[in-house]
Parts: structure tokens; C-alpha cells; sequence
């Protein structure tokens, strides 16, 4: 039986595959952000005195270019549109270099009359937040945050009217920190439902997200003292609006399409070790507004202009100042280049 199943399927590809439109996308964006590893006004303050504790940051701000390649294939299969993709990308930090980094995304993206279900795995690693002391280290040693990435995602949408469509969303990430920081190692799960509708002039979507972070299991006995396990591990309930105005024509054959994005997310640390200060009884509160326009401007060429606003305040029972070392203001300015061609 599984050998027949396996035959159905793959004669199911090959037919796809001889049916098939190759694509190719590729692009460039151009970023300056104002605070590259989110630090508060406390640290920047700190970093522009000269302490010893930030020679790991060589700026508190920096440019970044990202450039990615993405191939996809389309087929029909009766009713059925089938798009296998591939997808990789490389992010490049001018002044600190160290937080460059790839990243790869595949997936499979299906269509059927009015239903879409995409399944995707992204891997990203060797990502670099920032510097942290090491409470392993008998010298207290100042050492890279970093992790790697692995992401499972399956979003579905239904056009359940004219105007109107229903979404569905799942997210699975497994991250490995790095051997400073194992303690941080996580499993996250994030659910989320929502909806669009499309106006006259714009289309609005709005999104609900749950999310679980849950960090493993503490380290073996004696290998660190009890008050100084740190455990990140929280739950948090996240609102996204998104503002998509329909094509505007400017000129002949000219289009710009403007945008506003905004998200906030609401998350409760989850340990119990009233020693853990800077995660026992600590809530944040984060905020994500981003104005942008896309201009289409040429035919296969898309050009985007965006401004991204981030705020982050925390609290905490335990930590009253804790704000005064979490809390965070970035400012990024960007512009991005595509092109798609077809083989």
C-alpha cells in the first residue's frame, strides 16, 4: 500500500512538474537603524561614556543590507495550484559585522478554489542579540547572546465571502542558545486567528496570536547556584492590524500601494524563583507602528519605502527600576528593491 501511495504521489509531481512555470525573485533592502541591539537609554548612555562593559558593540547604531534569492515553482494539478519554494537570504551589519547572518526558508504553498494552506520550515542561525555576563564564568566573562533558529509554520486563509476571508495560523520554533547560555534553550508555540475584508479602496486584516515560550529543564544540580537560573519562559497575547490601501495609479501604468502595520504584544514571565529579578513578576508591554509604501513603478520591479517604530516597556513586582534597563526605543528607515522574472 505505501509503495502504491508513493508511486501516486510522485507521478502527481512529475505531471506538475512538466506543467510548470519556473519564477525567480530576487531583492536588495537598505536599512539605518537607530539602536541595532535594542539597548535602553541607560546603556546608550553607558556605551557613549566609554565603559569597558560595551567594547563588544563597536556603534549603537548601524546599516544593514539584506539581499535574497527565492525560486518557485508553479503547477496546476486539476483544481489544485501547487507552488514548492525555496528561499535564501543574508543579512549585512556595516559596523557590527558579527551580527551578520543567513537564513534559509522553504516550503510548499497550496490553492484551491477559495482555500490557500502554506507549510513552511525556516532555519536560522547563529543569531546575535547582544552581550551578556556569563554567571557561569568564575571571571564573570562578558560573552555573545546568540541562538539558532529552527521554524515550522502552517497558516491557512478561506474566502468565506465576496469581500471577506478567514485565517488560520500556527507556529512551532526550537532555539538553541549558544554553550553560555543554554539555560535559554526554548520550545514556542504561537496560535492565531483572523480575519480580512476587503473595501472599496483598502483592505484591512486583523490578527489574534497566543503564544507559549517555554525554556527547558534547569541545568544539573551544582552546575550553577539555583538563585542564579534564569528562566525567560513566558506567555503572550498579541494584537496585529494591518492597513493596505489598493493599487493607486499615479501616472500611466504607475501604481504606489501605502501601508500601516501595527502590532502589540502583551507578555507575563512565567518563573516562580523570586531570586530570577529580571524575569519573577515581569510584564512587557511592546509596541510596533510602520508606515511604508510600495511603488510599482516598472513591470516584474517593486520598490518599497518604510519607516519602523519600536517601543518596549517592562515591569516588574519584583525589580520596581527594572525599566531603567529594559525598557527601549528603535527607529529603522528602510528602502527595498524586487524583481521577479519568469523561466
Amino acid at each position: 500500500m505505501t509503495r502504491y501511495a508513493i508511486m501516486t504521489i510522485l507521478a502527481v509531481l512529475l505531471a506538475a512538474t512538466l506543467h510548470a512555470v519556473w519564477e525567480i525573485d530576487t531583492g536588495a533592502g537598505f536599512a539605518y537603524t537607530d539602536n541595532v541591539f535594542n539597548l535602553s537609554d541607560k546603556d546608550i548612555n553607558r556605551f557613549d561614556a566609554g565603559e569597558d562593559y560595551f567594547d563588544w558593540a563597536e556603534t549603537t547604531d548601524d546599516f544593514l543590507v539584506n539581499a535574497w534569492l527565492r525560486g518557485r515553482m508553479r503547477a496546476q494539478v486539476g483544481d489544485w495550484r501547487i507552488s514548492p519554494m525555496v528561499k535564501g537570504g543574508y543579512d549585512y551589519y556595516a559596523s557590527n559585522t558579527d551580527k551578520s547572518t543567513t537564513s534559509l526558508l522553504t516550503g510548499l504553498e497550496l490553492d484551491w478554489r477559495k482555500l490557500a494552506v502554506n507549510v513552511y520550515y525556516g532555519y536560522y542561525p547563529d543569531t546575535w542579540l547582544r552581550n551578556y555576563i556569563d554567571v557561569c564564568s568564575a571571571t564573570d566573562a562578558i560573552v555573545k547572546f546568540s541562538y539558532d533558529k529552527n521554524m515550522f509554520k502552517l497558516d491557512a486563509n478561506y474566502r468565506i465571502f465576496r469581500r471577506d476571508w478567514v485565517y488560520l495560523y500556527g507556529k512551532f520554533e526550537q532555539y538553541y542558545h549558544n554553550e553560555h547560555f543554554t539555560e535559554y534553550d526554548a520550545d514556542a508555540v504561537t496560535l492565531g486567528i483572523g480575519w480580512r475584508h476587503s473595501f472599496q479602496t483598502f483592505y484591512f486584516k486583523m490578527f489574534y496570536y497566543f503564544r507559549n515560550y517555554e525554556c527547558g529543564d534547569p541545568p544539573p544540580t551544582g552546575a550553577i547556584d539555583a538563585d542564579e537560573f534564569s528562566v525567560a519562559g513566558y506567555e503572550a497575547d498579541i494584537i496585529e492590524m494591518s492597513f493596505r490601501n489598493k493599487k493607486v495609479e499615479i501616472a500611466r501604468n504607475r501604481y504606489i500601494r501605502p501601508f500601516i502595520d501595527f502590532k502589540y504584544e502583551k507578555r507575563g514571565y512565567q518563573t516562580v524563583n523570586a531570586e530570577d529579578k529580571y524575569h519573577a513578576g515581569r510584564e512587557d508591554s511592546k509596541y510596533n507602528v510602520t508606515f511604508g509604501t510600495a511603488f510599482y513603478l516598472w513591470p516584474d520591479i517593486e520598490l518599497t519605502a518604510e519607516y519602523d517604530h519600536v517601543y518596549r516597556k517592562v515591569s516588574s513586582s519584583v525589580k520596581p527600576d527594572i525599566g531603567t534597563y529594559k525598557d527601549y526605543i528603535t527607529n529603522q528607515f528602510s528602502l527595498g528593491i524586487s524583481y521577479t522574472f519568469s523561466l
